[in-house]
């Protein structure tokens, strides 16, 4: 993707209440209003194109500076390129962005040091808020680094500039993310230095109170389970083998169970002389009288069995009576 192409996009992904934002959170570039969904859609597209980046910083609108910091490949970042984008910052929204950038590159701490001391506002902001990143997410430096910086956090936070402030309150919880030793030690710190006043403007953004941030983390810390030791893995026993249909499968419960009805109902249908088809239930044979009685049921005449219930009985003590006549004859 070339310039041209990628300010046209910002430009389609812009809206004007993304502009307002930006200018609450005291944007005074000229800014197409992305959201950070844009800016992640725009990323996955682009991927790393350092020479774009550069490009895009060149321009002075915010969005494309923002961007910049996220194409911009890490390897090719030099100090002399971070030194060069840090002059030109001038709020904390890209700050914190080139903070991104710069704690992927291979920084040397002198340059790290060098801006945790600078008086600008968003110098400071800057370094303090790469030594919060490295306490959070790099264990190559030793825990004497950080010592020495809670030092200096509990002497000059207060005396610092706004955003400074900020920055230098959230590495001082990261510190306290390192260890349980930095723990203990930001704990006493956060302490001694009491709330951390930053004016946040219309951002609606607050500065946390790293007391009850390090506590929480204590508390998290005695309410977690202790790990149980592994475990020697169990090994499976394999079951023994079983019945299988004709089909090769291995009936479930049920299957077997309605194979074996009907194996037994072929077998009892079999001893009767009759047997089953397959497949199907078999019947059940009728006795010799049963069969008599239907049939006789059968050559009834219709008016006859269409009698009401009365009747039949009286006609039937009627034959009863005169058999009993005969017989006394």
């Amino acid at each position: 993707m070339d310039l041209q192409s990628a300010l046209g996009r910002l430009e389609a992904l812009g809206t004007e209440e993304g502009r307002r934002a930006g200018a609450r959170c005291g944007v005074t570039w000229p800014t197409c209003g992305v959201s950070a969904a844009g800016f992640e859609e725009l990323v996955k597209e682009i991927n790393t194109d350092h020479t774009l980046a550069r490009e895009l910083w060149a321009t002075g609108n915010h969005d494309a500076r923002m961007l910049a910091t996220m194409i911009a490949d890490p390897l090719q970042t030099e100090a002399s390129l971070l030194e060069s984008w840090r002059a030109d910052l001038n709020n904390y929204v890209v700050t914190d962005a080139l903070a991104a950038l710069a704690a992927r590159t291979p920084l040397g701490l002198e340059q790290v040091d060098a801006w945790c001391a600078a008086d600008d506002e968003w110098s400071g902001q800057l370094g303090w808020n790469l030594v919060g990143r490295m306490a959070r997410d790099d264990g190559a430096y030793p825990d004497d680094y950080f010592d020495a910086k809670l030092e200096v956090l509990e002497r000059e936070i207060h005396a610092r500039k706004n955003r400074t402030r900020h920055a230098m309150n959230e590495a001082l919880i990261n510190i306290a993310r390192r260890s349980s030793a930095l723990r203990d030690k930001a704990l006493a710190a956060a302490q001694r230095i009491g709330p951390v006043l930053v004016d946040h403007g219309e951002t609606g953004g607050y500065t946390a109170d790293a007391v009850e941030v390090i506590r929480g983390m204590e508390e998290a810390r005695a309410a977690a389970p202790v790990a149980a030791p592994a475990s020697a893995p169990v090994a499976r026993v394999r079951p023994a083998p079983t019945a299988r249909t004709r089909s090769g499968r291995k009936p479930a419960g049920r299957r077997m169970a309605r194979t074996k009805a009907r194996v037994a109902k072929r077998a009892k249908s079999a001893r009767r002389g009759k047997p089953a088809k397959r497949g199907k239930p078999a019947k059940r044979a009728k006795p010799a009288k049963r069969k008599k009685k239907a049939a006789a049921k059968r050559t009834r005449p219709t008016a006859a069995r269409r009698k009401p219930r009365a009747v039949k009985k009286s006609r039937a003590r009627a034959a009863k009576k005169k058999r009993g006549k005969r017989g006394r004859r």
